[in-house]
């Protein structure tokens, strides 16, 4: 055992020494919260901090933000960003360094850059929409023609949204009574897995498209943080390529996200997206009625100026129709008058023909009769024949199993001097189940025997 040694607290302690002393100031570090971990019974928070590169994880530590710290800091984010601390996002944030014996090594967090959050998002965003110019995605959504009449409406969004209830309370409710046909695809709307979800369901659309004119992602408002996920390239990429016209009513007024860019169109919020799609009925049932009371009024005009020529035309077409019924009576009566005299002389020769059918029908039915008679006669006589031989060949058979069977009868077989040997009831083929001592039975022709086994060959 070495004479000098240290214990583990005599360590951790000088350690706390060490890094206290050297690292006492606070410090901007940049990094990505892993796991948020707030607990809401005291109110503290313990981040997972990472920083990542292509490898995955280059570094690691847990963070601090006491129950105080943690309301000033997300009160003034929420108010920058409009949007709470939350997993997966990347940070700006001032803490100190500290090393507790048991706790470990951990960073006391005492502010956080909300500006930084914000011009980290709009530096994704700029690289999303170059991407999506770059590969000339970005304008095929806006090139696809939005109906005339968008009636069958596929949403994406949570059914439980205020803007979602706003939306369907305008379009249900409208004033002129359209008829609308609309199905929920419920999704995410807000952070990290937004994405995905929102993705997942554009593709569920996409297998039944036939049946939608439009899709509309509505959404209630939010701030920029919060809706950073639509700025996501994947996400903007999905709503450009799809192949029906998308229609955003996210829910917000300024900075415009990717996805509201690359849509076919934009609206601010669900409400004014309802009211669009009202509009676009009210401008074609507004040109309807322009073009119905042209109709009348024109009509109207026509008839007026025409209503003389009319008249004149209705007596004409009424002489002309009496001339031509005077005309037509008397070629029907010419016709009835050839259609009698050419009838007295057709009808008694076709009688002749009739008769001499019948006649001709009558002999060949007899003929046929006779001859049908013969055959089943003949047919009779054979089949007495047939049968009369099979009932001769089956006696035969008959007999000869009887022979067979008094052949092979046990009884005749015992009389030629063969004995059946059993034991228990059961015959013997083989002596290897027969051990000594067991009593076997013999059935002679005559007569059984029970004998004892002594030794076996």
């Amino acid at each position: 055992m070495p004479e000098n040694f240290y214990s583990l607290s005599q360590i951790t302690e000088h350690l706390q020494k060490l890094l206290k002393k050297t690292y006492s100031n606070e410090y901007w570090i940049k990094a990505e919260i892993a796991k948020l971990n707030y607990y809401p019974k005291s109110g503290h928070c313990y981040p997972d901090l990472v920083e990542k590169n292509d490898e995955g994880i280059k570094a690691q530590i847990r963070g601090i933000i006491w129950n105080s710290t943690l309301l000033n800091i997300q009160s003034k984010f929420l108010e920058a960003t409009g949007s709470e601390l939350s997993d997966g996002m990347e940070i700006l944030f001032k803490a100190s360094l500290d090393y507790n014996p048991v706790h470990g090594l951990s960073l006391h967090i005492s502010d956080i850059d909300a500006n930084y959050s914000l011009g980290k998002m709009a530096a994704e965003k700029l690289k999303s929409i170059q991407r999506l110019k770059n590969e000339d995605f970005f304008f095929l959504n806006k090139a696809l023609k939005f109906p005339m009449l968008p009636k069958r409406i596929a949403i994406i969004s949570v059914e439980t949204s205020k803007g979602f209830h706003d939306f369907k309370n305008i379009i249900d409710n409208n004033s002129r009574g359209y008829k609308f046909y609309y199905l929920l695809f419920p999704a995410i709307l807000q952070g990290d897995v937004a994405v995905d979800s929102i993705i997942k369901q554009l593709a569920r659309i996409e297998k039944v498209k036939d049946y939608f004119d439009i899709v509309a992602i509505i959404r209630g408002g939010g701030g920029d943080v919060g809706l950073s996920c639509y700025n996501d390239y994947n996400l903007a990429k999905a709503v450009s390529t799809f192949p029906l016209p998308i229609v955003s009513g996210i829910g917000h007024s300024t900075n415009e996200t990717v996805v509201e860019m690359v849509s076919n169109l934009n609206t601010i919020t669900p409400t004014d997206l309802a009211y669009l799609l009202q509009q676009k009925f009210d401008n074609i049932a507004v040109r309807l009625d322009e073009i119905g009371r042209k109709v009348v009024n024109n009509s109207a005009e026509y008839f007026a100026i025409n209503n003389s020529f009319i008249k004149s035309l209705a007596l004409r077409l009424k002489i002309q129709q009496k001339n031509f019924i005077d005309n037509n009576m008397l070629k029907l009566n010419n016709l009835k008058y050839d259609l009698s005299k050419y009838s007295r002389k057709f009808i008694p020769m076709k009688l002749e023909a009739i008769q001499d059918l019948i006649i001709i029908i009558e002999t060949a039915h007899r003929r046929k009769i006779s001859i049908e008679k013969d055959i089943i006669q003949r047919k009779e006589r054979e089949l007495i024949e047939d049968k009369s031989n099979f009932l001769i060949k089956e006696a035969n058979k008959i007999r000869h199993l009887e022979k067979v069977i008094k052949i092979l009868d046990p009884i005749n077989i015992l009389r030629k001097g063969f004995s059946i040997s059993r034991i228990n009831g059961k015959a013997l083929k083989s002596s290897d189940k027969i051990e000594v001592g067991n009593i076997l039975e013999t059935e002679l022709s005559e007569g059984k025997l029970e004998s004892k086994i002594h030794k076996i060959k």
